[in-house]
């Protein structure tokens, strides 16, 4: 018997229970939500509600509110080559930062946000000599942890910290003003 007639056989006998789904499509919905694009392949909208757009040509747009905009943000049409059916059809958007610490300089007040950890976190906090100013430890419950730390009463000046999940660490400087 050939092998690909008795690879066939062996799915078929294998897959046999197996029954179609059946798919809800009250679920989806059909919007048009913005017009005047030219082959779009895709598009995307970021945390903020922010649309992206692109077409298989090579040419990425930022439409705020949905309005295509007279250029596009990043044209790369030389390297995409459009040919026939080809072209871009897809966008990879990198994650984002798995720590934030924001605002820099401050005067007051520090934010520390995570995500996509569990588990505990530290952030060390350490003056231009290297001594720890500063330890806060968290445990986070959930994917995305977000943490307020009062540095008021530090002295004004250039402090170094470290942000640590157990998985990745991360390091930077913050400026303390008034």
């Amino acid at each position: 018997m050939n092998s690909r007639y008795l690879l066939l056989l062996i799915l078929c006998l294998g897959f046999g229970s197996l029954e179609a789904q059946e798919i809800d499509y009250s679920l989806f919905t059909e919007e048009v939500y913005s017009t005047g694009w030219s082959h779009p392949t895709g598009m995307i909208f970021d945390d903020n509600g922010q649309m992206y757009v692109w077409n298989r040509f090579g040419r990425f747009y930022t439409a705020p509110e949905g309005v295509k905009p007279s250029s596009p943000t990043l044209n790369i049409e030389a390297e995409v080559g459009s040919w026939n059916d080809h072209g871009l059809l897809k966008v990879a958007f990198p994650p984002p930062p798995a720590f934030e610490i924001f605002p820099n300089p401050t005067s007051r007040l520090l934010n520390v946000k995570m995500r996509r950890i569990y588990g505990s976190g530290e952030l060390i906090l350490s003056d231009i000599n290297g001594k720890v100013v500063l330890r806060q430890e968290w445990e986070a419950e959930t994917n995305d942890f977000a943490d307020q730390i009062l540095i008021e009463d530090l002295p004004l000046g250039l402090y170094f910290y470290q942000l640590d999940n157990g998985q990745s660490r991360i390091s930077g400087k913050i400026f303390k003003t008034l």
